[in-house]
C-alpha cells in the first residue's frame, strides 16, 4: 500500500501496483519529482577507490529546502533535481531523518539520486546515523508531530512505516555505518580505539550493524553492543569533543586508529560545529553544521584537495 497526505491532513490509501513510479510532491508548492520503485539492494559495498570528485554533507534531518539548494548550487543536481555530478560521489554522512518537516521527501530524493548516479558511473553513499537507526528501531520521539498524526490516521504507529518489510525500512537496513573511499573514512559519529581492541574491520562493523539492527538489547552480542553503544560509529563523539564517559581523543590514539584502518582522514557528523572545519592537521574533518540555524555547508574533495563547500556553491579552504 501507499499512503499520501495533503496539506490539510487528508489522507488517501491506495494499493500499489508494481512496477510503478512514486510521485513525490513538495507541500505548499507545485514542485514534484518521480522515481521508479525498483527493488533495493540487500547491502552496500563499503570500500571504494578515490573518485575524481566527491561531495559530502551530514545531518540534513528533513531540511529538504536547504538540501536541494546546496546540492544544486554545488552542481550535484540540476534545477530539475536530476543527478548532475557525472562519475562523482555524493556522501550523506548520516541523520537524514527526524526533526524536520520533509523527511520523506529527502529520503525519496536520495533514493532517486542513487539510481541516477549509478547510471552515470557515479555513486550516492547514504551512511546511517544514530537518528536513522533510532527511527528504524522504533524510537520516534524526534519525529515531528505531522508524521505521528499521519500514522495514527492510518491506524498504525510511525515505526511501522520504517519496519523491515516497508520500502524505506528495507532500503535503509542495507546502508552502511562506515565506508572508506580512497584513504578517507566516512562515519556519522566516529571511530573509537575500542574497535581496535576487538579487532573489528570496516566490513565487520557494517555486517554486525546490519545483522543486529532489529535484535533486542537482551539478546545482543558484546561486539554488537559496542557497535550500537557510546563507543560505536553511530554515537561516538570523541573525535570532536569530551563526553561524560570519555575524554576527547588524543593525537597518539588517533594515529593508532588511522593506522589500523589505513586512512589519512576521518570525516564525521553528529557533533554540531559552527562551520565545516578540520582538526589534528586535517586528520579529522567535522561536517555537522546546523542546517536550520546556520548556513548549510559540506566538504568538496577534488584531486586530493578538500574544500569547505558553501550553500551558495562557493568553495573555501578548510580551517
Amino acid at each position: 500500500i501507499i499512503v499520501r497526505a495533503d496539506l490539510n491532513g487528508v489522507t488517501t490509501t491506495d494499493t500499489l501496483k508494481m512496477p510503478e513510479k512514486a510521485i513525490v510532491q513538495i507541500p505548499g508548492t507545485e514542485e514534484h519529482f518521480s522515481l521508479g520503485l525498483e527493488s533495493t539492494k540487500a547491502e552496500e559495498r563499503c570500500l571504494f577507490p578515490d573518485p575524481e570528485k566527491l561531495f559530502a554533507v551530514s545531518d540534513i534531518e528533513g531540511n529538504y529546502n536547504d538540501f536541494i539548494t546546496i546540492l544544486t548550487n554545488n552542481k550535484i543536481i540540476d534545477s530539475d533535481l536530476n543527478w548532475n555530478f557525472g562519475n562523482g560521489h555524493l556522501v550523506l554522512n548520516g541523520d537524514l531523518v527526524d526533526r524536520g518537516e520533509f523527511v520523506t521527501q529527502v529520503l525519496w530524493l536520495v533514493r532517486k539520486l542513487e539510481t541516477e548516479a549509478e547510471k552515470s558511473g557515479g555513486k550516492v553513499h547514504y551512511l546511517l546515523g544514530n537518528h536513522d537507526i533510532m527511527l528504524m528501531q522504533g524510537d520516534t520521539r524526534y519525529a515531528v508531530e505531522k508524521y505521528h498524526d499521519l500514522a495514527k490516521k492510518t491506524g498504525r504507529d510511525l515505526k511501522d512505516y520504517f519496519a523491515p518489510d516497508t520500502y524505506f525500512g528495507s532500503w535503509m537496513r542495507g546502508r552502511n555505518a562506515v565506508e572508506k573511499i580512497g584513504n578517507t573514512v566516512f562515519v556519522h559519529g566516529g571511530l573509537s580505539d575500542s574497535l581496535l581492541t576487538y579487532g573489528i574491520s570496516i566490513d565487520k562493523i557494517n555486517e554486525i550493524a546490519r545483522r543486529n539492527i532489529d535484535v533486542p538489547d537482551s539478546l545482543i552480542s558484546k561486539e554488537a553492543d559496542l557497535i550500537y553503544g557510546s563507543f560505536g560509529p553511530f554515537w561516538y563523539r570523541g573525535l570532536v569533543t569530551d563526553n561524560k564517559k570519555y575524554d576527547k581523543i588524543k593525537k597518539k590514539e588517533l594515529k593508532k586508529i588511522l593506522a589500523y584502518f589505513d586512512a589519512d582522514m576521518i570525516v564525521v557528523g553528529h557533533c554540531v560545529v559552527d562551520e565545516v572545519s578540520e582538526e589534528f592537521k586535517g586528520n579529522v574533518v567535522r561536517i555537522d553544521v546546523d542546517h536550520y540555524e546556520a548556513e548549510s555547508c559540506g566538504i568538496f574533495i577534488e584531486n586530493g584537495k578538500a574544500y569547505k563547500a558553501m550553500k551558495s556553491g562557493e568553495k573555501k579552504k578548510l580551517k
